[in-house]
């Protein structure tokens, strides 16, 4: 049986912060999680800044 793991990240109106905690959990996966399968899941609350083209931005940098 394989083991995988999503980590779902809710936000609301976090354009700017996003970007970067997404590269550090996506850099803390990839050294400690390479064995497993992973995914990161941005849930975006209603945010009325750029925070889900941030998140599409993202998933085109780590698909």
């Amino acid at each position: 049986m394989s083991v995988s793991l999503d980590v779902v990240i809710p936000c609301l109106n976090e354009e700017r912060a996003l970007p970067v905690c997404i590269r550090r959990l996506h850099a803390f996966m990839s050294e400690r999680m390479g064995r497993y399968d992973w995914g990161i899941v941005v849930a975006d609350n209603g945010s009325t800044d750029g925070t889900l083209d941030a998140a599409e931005a993202l998933s085109q940098e780590f698909p």
